[in-house]
């Protein structure tokens, strides 16, 4: 049973196929907005927050709304792993792992595990972590770099066909 396992015969689509529709998808413009919006969420919501809220305030919907992020980034950087062509072990794979585990420092029941309870904490376990929250998002601000493919679809950017002439000085003089 298991030998005659095939993806073609699990899905009823060849691989090559429903790689290329797989990365069509993940290509798609309202795709990598989703994405970009969901990268701005995780780096302001945190500081947004802090300012909007009590100091002692619950931060159960906080937490909740970064794993969810958190959850969709894995997904993310597992699915362009399986169907982009060299993105394993690329540069934009490495900023991604960081970017995308650098949330877990912003999740409230995660980040209190590294510190101790109990005790008053010390100044360098503060600043330390301060210094790794703070590296996490830079980590997270690598991944705005990937917006470099996003930009061919702004019309003021869009590249122009090779038979439309760009502009010279020379040509907008007034005779």
């Amino acid at each position: 049973f298991w030998a005659d396992l095939t993806f073609e015969s699990v899905f009823g689509v060849e691989w090559p196929k429903m790689r290329k529709r797989i990365y069509a998808f993940m290509d798609l413009p309202y795709t990598q907005l989703f994405l970009v919006s969901l990268l701005l969420l995780s780096l302001y919501i945190t500081d947004c927050w802090v300012l909007g809220n009590e100091p002692d305030s619950t931060t159960g919907v906080l937490d909740g709304i970064l794993t969810s992020v958190f959850v969709i980034f894995l997904l993310e950087v597992s699915i362009l792993t399986a169907v982009e062509p060299n993105y394993y072990m690329s540069f934009f794979f490495f900023m991604d792992i960081l970017g995308t585990f650098s949330i877990i420092l912003d999740i409230t029941f995660i980040s209190e595990e590294f510190l101790p309870s109990g005790t008053q904490a010390s100044g360098s376990i503060l600043r330390a972590t301060r210094t790794a929250k703070l590296g996490a998002r830079y980590g997270r601000l690598m991944r705005i770099l990937k917006l470099i493919k996003f930009i061919q679809y702004i019309p003021c950017m869009a590249k122009k066909s090779d038979d439309e002439a760009e502009p010279t000085a020379s040509s907008l003089r007034r005779r």
